[in-house]
Order: structure tokens, then sequence, then C-alpha cells
């Protein structure tokens, strides 16, 4: 019973690794993407350079309106 107890406890430990993988992962992901948005935005405004969206940005620009 015990190992069965310690296999599921290692099962559980496995799939939670692979779940912080898998956010960092999917955080990166958006990371990069935002980035590129953000130069195609730049890009689009001959702005030369970059300011990166974050939150804060974002509510200053949404303050600005």
């Amino acid at each position: 019973m015990a190992e069965l107890q310690l296999l599921g406890m290692q099962s559980i430990h496995i799939n939670n690794q692979i779940a912080v993988v898998a956010v960092e992962m999917l955080t990166q992901l958006l990371d990069n993407r935002l980035r590129r948005m953000q130069a195609y935005i730049d890009l689009d405004r001959g702005i030369t350079h970059s300011i990166w969206i974050t939150e804060a940005n974002i509510d200053r620009i949404v303050n600005k309106n």
C-alpha cells in the first residue's frame, strides 16, 4: 500500500512539473507574440524605438484616451 501511495505522489509531482513547464512555454510564446505585435505597431507608426506592451504602458495609453 505504501508503494502505491509513493507512486501516486511521484505521479502528482511529475504532473505538476509538466504543468509548470507548459505554463513557462505558453508565457514565452505570448511574450514573443506581444513583442512582435509591438514591433509591427512601431513600424506602422514610424517609431524607431520600441515601448514594450506591459500593463503599465497599456494603462498609460488607455488613460490618454
